[in-house]
This record gives C-alpha cells, sequence and structure tokens, in this order.
C-alpha cells in the first residue's frame, strides 16, 4: 500500500510507474476534467486532462479509461491527501530521448494509429510522429492504401518542429514503396486524363504529380484545393525534349467514392 511519502520519492528520483485509469470525472479543485487512477490506499492518484498528452487534448477522456498508462509524479498535494501525476512528463522524456537516438541516424519500427488525407499518424512508445505519403511513396500511393491501422514501417528522422506545447517528430519511411510498374514521361500524351496529386500551389498555377519524379503544370482550378489532395487530371501538352507536361485538374478524387467490392 503507497503512502504519500511513497510517491514523494518516486517524484523526486523521477521514477515512473505504470498503472491502470479507474473513470474519468470533474474536478473542482482543479477546475478541469481528470483521470483517477487505480490506487490500493484512500489516496487519491489523479492526472489532469492538461498532463494527459503533450499538446493540448481536446478529446474524450474515455478513451484513456480501463488502460494502464506511464505516469510521473508532478505534485503532493497533502492538504487534499492526493497525488497528480503527469503522463505529458514521461511523453516528454520519451520524446527528448527518441529524437537524440533518430538524430544519431537510429531507425525504429513506429505503429500505424490513424490515417489522414496527407498521411498517417505513426506512435513509437507513447511518441506520436507524422509520415505523410510524399515520404512513403515513389508513386502515388498513399501510407492507407497499402497500410491498415495497426501495421508497423520502418521510419527514420526527417524533421523536428518545435512548438510552444513541445514537438513533433516528421518521419520518412525507410524503404519507400515502389510500384511494380512505373509510369514515365513516353507513356503520356494530349487527351488522357490521369491519376495525379497536387504538390504545390502557386500564384500562377498548381503542380501536379503524375509519375515518380513528373510535376505537370496546370492553372488553378475555379474549385478548392489543397496540398496533398489526389485529383483527376487531363493532359494537354506533352513536350518530351524539355520533359514538361501541362494539363488541368478535371476534379478530386473523393477516398469516400464506391469502389469495387473485392468479396464480389
Amino acid at each position: 500500500m503507497k503512502t504519500l511519502e511513497d510517491y514523494r520519492k518516486l517524484m523526486e528520483t523521477g521514477q515512473e510507474f505504470k498503472e491502470l485509469v479507474r473513470l474519468t470525472q470533474h474536478d473542482e479543485i482543479t477546475g478541469e476534467d481528470i483521470l483517477l487512477l487505480n490506487s490500493d490506499s484512500k489516496i487519491s492518484v489523479i492526472c489532469p486532462r492538461s498532463e494527459v498528452e503533450m499538446f493540448d487534448y481536446r478529446g474524450t477522456l474515455t478513451t484513456f479509461v480501463g488502460k494502464r498508462y506511464v505516469f510521473a509524479v508532478k505534485e503532493i498535494d497533502e492538504a487534499n491527501n492526493r497525488v497528480i501525476c503527469s503522463r505529458k512528463m514521461v511523453l516528454k522524456n520519451r520524446f527528448d530521448e527518441l529524437v537524440y537516438r533518430m538524430e544519431q541516424g537510429e531507425t525504429i519500427h513506429a505503429k500505424i494509429v490513424k490515417f489522414i488525407p496527407f498521411g498517417a499518424y505513426l506512435r513509437y512508445k507513447g511518441v506520436s510522429m507524422l509520415l505523410q505519403n510524399r515520404d512513403f511513396s515513389e508513386d502515388l500511393e498513399r501510407v492507407q492504401d497499402v497500410h491498415k491501422i495497426g501495421d508497423t514501417i520502418e521510419v527514420k528522422l526527417r524533421r523536428v518542429t518545435r512548438g510552444p506545447g513541445g514537438g513533433r517528430l516528421i518521419v520518412e519511411a525507410v524503404h519507400k514503396h515502389k510500384l511494380d510498374s512505373v509510369f514515365t514521361l513516353d507513356d503520356f500524351e494530349p487527351n488522357q486524363v490521369t491519376l495525379g496529386e497536387i504538390r504545390g500551389i502557386k500564384p500562377f498555377g498548381v503542380f501536379v504529380k503524375i509519375a515518380p519524379g513528373l510535376d505537370a503544370l496546370c492553372p488553378i482550378p475555379d474549385f478548392e484545393i489543397e496540398m496533398n489532395q489526389r485529383v483527376l487530371f487531363r493532359i494537354t501538352q506533352v513536350n518530351k525534349e524539355k520533359g514538361r507536361v501541362r494539363g488541368k485538374i478535371v476534379r478530386l478524387v473523393n477516398d469516400l467514392e464506391n469502389e469495387e467490392d473485392e468479396d464480389f
């Protein structure tokens, strides 16, 4: 049975501990929602919302209930006979350590936890990182075209971004995905409609990747577009001497469009 003194020693030594999250509730003292950790004594062991993640976490705390996480002791509240813990401190330490290792050239196998339009979020020992489609594939395949949630990918550090709440890892695949058949400039001609991906938006036009190492230039369409969106691209000009392709964006490719049922 842990006492306040036991938790104080954990705080002074910086030792982390793993515990089950029993429930979530609003706390009148801190004025925010908290996670209440499992305890073998009458001491309340809590983790405030502000200490749950490295960045401000605005999602539901019920996601954490029933799972075991690693925490560090941040403060001993003797007046209210409770211990205030932090998962943010743990993640920050892991983040700094991971950045150092990856800056030395170390690669890791990170797990896919969420797909987004321009890539996927990965996680390694609680630390989140971003893998963009362009850093995953040398063709037009997205992370979600090749992998599923829970798969692991070997990645290396591309860059680190720093912000008020901490930092973020941007990674790239060690072994970039390649299609067996690769299109080249010789495969394209006027009036073809091909799949492309927006790679650059400039005042004078839009660059659309239509093949590995081949970006086509087109006018800005009259509908809203964003970086990394997939589009249908109509080719209007092919200059093989200069290695240039011109065309226009026909429409966006909706990721939710019906695809042929593979089980049919």
